[in-house]
C-alpha cells in the first residue's frame, strides 16, 4: 500500500516535470511546415516553462535542417532561466559565436535577417527586458557586450534599427547593474532607461552606450566615445567622453575608403595601375 502511494507521488512529479519541459518550444519555421526540435540540445539550456525560440526560415529556399542545427549547436549558446521568454531569429543570417542569457520572466529578443555577420557578441537580458535588432545590420564584429536589465516598475528596451553597424569591443547597457541609493531614504535612484538607436547608424570601435542614449538615424559615433544622453540631429558625427556633436552634415558609407575612391574617382585611380 505504501509503495503504491509513493509510486503515485513519483509519477505525479514526473508528469508535472514533463509538462513544464514540454511547454518550452524550439521551432524552425519553413515555407512548407514548421519543425519542432528537442529542447535538450547542448547549446539550448532552458529552465522554466512557456519559453519559445523561433528560427524563421520562411524566406530561405531548400532549408537543410540538419546543417542548420549543426551550425546553431556550434555557434549559438542560449541559456534561459525563467518563464514566458521569447527569442526570434529571421533568416538568412550568419551566426557565429553568439551567447544569449535570459534570466527571470517575459524577456524578448529578436533580430531580423541580414547579409552581414552577426558574431562574437554576448547578450544578458534580465527582468522583462526587450532587445530588438533591425534588418541588414552588422552586429558584433568582435567582443560586443550587451546588458538589458529592467526594473520592477516598467519594462525597458534596447532598440537597434535597420542597417546599423557596431564595431569591435563595444558595450551597451540599459542599466548600471548595482543600485545607487539615496543617502537619507535608502531608495534606489538609478532606474534603468531605454536605449534607442536609429537606422543607418555606425558605432565605431570601443564605444560605450549607457541608459538614456538615443541616436537618430544616420548618426556615427567616433571610437572610444561614451554616450549617455539623447541626440536629435541626423547626419551628425558624435564623439568624446561624454559624447557631443563633432561634425554636422556628416554621412558615412559601408564601403572602405579605397573602394569609395575607386568608385567615384576612376580617372585619378586609373593612372596608378
Amino acid at each position: 500500500m505504501k509503495i503504491s502511494v509513493i509510486q503515485k507521488i513519483i509519477d505525479c512529479i514526473r508528469r508535472k516535470h514533463l509538462k513544464i519541459e514540454d511547454s518550452n518550444k524550439i521551432i524552425i519555421k519553413c515555407s512548407k511546415k514548421d519543425v519542432k526540435i528537442s529542447t535538450y540540445k547542448p547549446c539550448f539550456k532552458i529552465q522554466g516553462h512557456q519559453n519559445t525560440i523561433i528560427f524563421d526560415c520562411t524566406n530561405v529556399s531548400n532549408v537543410n535542417i540538419k546543417k542548420l542545427l549543426k551550425n546553431l549547436q556550434k555557434h549559438l549558446n542560449i541559456h534561459i532561466s525563467g518563464n514566458n521568454n521569447y527569442i526570434y531569429f529571421e533568416f538568412p543570417i550568419t551566426i557565429k559565436d553568439i551567447s544569449i542569457s535570459m534570466l527571470q520572466d517575459n524577456n524578448r529578443f529578436s533580430i531580423k535577417s541580414t547579409p552581414n555577420i552577426f558574431a562574437n557578441a554576448c547578450f544578458h537580458i534580465i527582468h522583462s527586458s526587450i532587445v530588438e535588432i533591425g534588418k541588414d545590420s552588422e552586429i558584433g564584429n568582435g567582443n560586443l557586450w550587451v546588458v538589458a536589465n529592467n526594473c520592477y516598475k516598467q519594462p525597458h528596451k534596447l532598440i537597434i534599427g535597420d542597417n546599423v553597424h557596431i564595431a569591435r569591443d563595444c558595450i551597451i547597457r540599459t542599466s548600471d547593474g548595482q543600485a545607487i541609493l539615496d543617502f537619507e531614504t535608502n531608495q534606489a535612484i538609478n532606474e534603468p532607461q531605454d536605449i534607442i538607436i536609429g537606422n543607418h547608424c555606425w558605432i565605431m570601435t570601443r564605444c560605450m552606450l549607457v541608459k538614456g542614449t538615443r541616436l537618430p538615424s544616420n548618426t556615427a559615433v567616433a571610437p572610444y566615445s561614451f554616450v549617455n544622453k539623447k541626440f536629435d540631429k541626423e547626419y551628425t558625427l558624435l564623439g568624446g567622453i561624454p559624447a557631443k556633436e563633432i561634425k554636422q552634415k556628416f554621412k558615412w558609407s559601408t564601403v572602405s575608403y579605397v573602394e569609395h575612391c575607386r568608385k567615384y574617382s576612376p580617372k585619378e585611380n586609373s593612372n596608378d595601375k
